[in-house]
């Protein structure tokens, strides 16, 4: 939540956007389902770089232009850590993001949905076809490509063989609506009876009051 309240927390994220973005949307915009989630994105990718994922390197899908009325159909982000000293160390996080201004928190079920996409028979979508974009990525965008070989050991066959895959399901809601600790806890426990890691899943709230009329303003470059 915002510190030291939710208008904090909004600030914070006009900064970033008017930071980031080259155009807002005309006062008084109504924004789509698409650009909600596009946003949600955006904000979970700010709270990351700026917290838990410091150091690490960002691939996200839409939050590069969260105010484009287009979504792409991929991993919402992924984290890459690659370490200075110990390659034991490196890890890549996969987090899907889940923005609701509905007055439950039912939408949070799809999380689960994303993650089983992962070992699906959809080639797509899978961990494995997204590493290699990653590595495609690494080598040609960042001139990397001597990361190429640490990012293979990322790959598996099941959950049970990926233990440097951490994910990270995220729920973006309104203050003021349903149990969203209870809600993630159940998240979480359905990817532990599909043998994803325990201590590899860390499930995130991100809670504003006011969210449908927030994001609006913040579409707008509104405070």
């Amino acid at each position: 939540q915002g510190n030291p309240d939710c208008q904090a927390g909004h600030d914070y994220l006009l900064n970033e956007l008017c930071q980031r973005v080259s155009f807002f949307l005309p006062p008084g915009s109504i924004i789509s389902a698409r650009q909600q989630g596009n946003l949600g994105e955006f904000i979970a990718l700010c709270i990351g770089k700026d917290t838990a994922y410091i150091g690490a390197y960002m691939f996200p899908a839409n939050a590069f232009n969260p105010l484009q009325d287009i979504s792409k159909s991929d991993i919402d982000i992924i984290w890459l850590y690659i370490s200075d000293n110990n390659p034991d160390d490196d890890f890549v996080v996969i987090q899907e993001v889940k923005t609701t201004v509905a007055s439950n928190l039912n939408y949070a079920d799809t999380l689960v949905q994303d993650y089983d996409k992962l070992f699906d028979v959809n080639p797509q979508f899978t961990l494995n076809s997204r590493l290699q974009s990653l590595k495609n990525e690494v080598e040609f965008k960042l001139r990397r490509p001597h990361l190429c070989s640490r990012i293979n050991a990322f790959a598996g066959i099941s959950p049970q063989s990926c233990p440097s895959v951490k994910l990270v399901p995220t729920l973006i809601h309104d203050k003021t609506v349903g149990n969203p600790s209870e809600t993630l806890g159940i998240i979480r426990s359905s990817l532990i009876s599909r043998h994803w890691t325990p201590s590899n899943i860390s499930a995130w709230s991100i809670a504003l009051d006011h969210l449908s009329s927030r994001l609006n303003r913040l579409a707008t470059g509104q405070s």
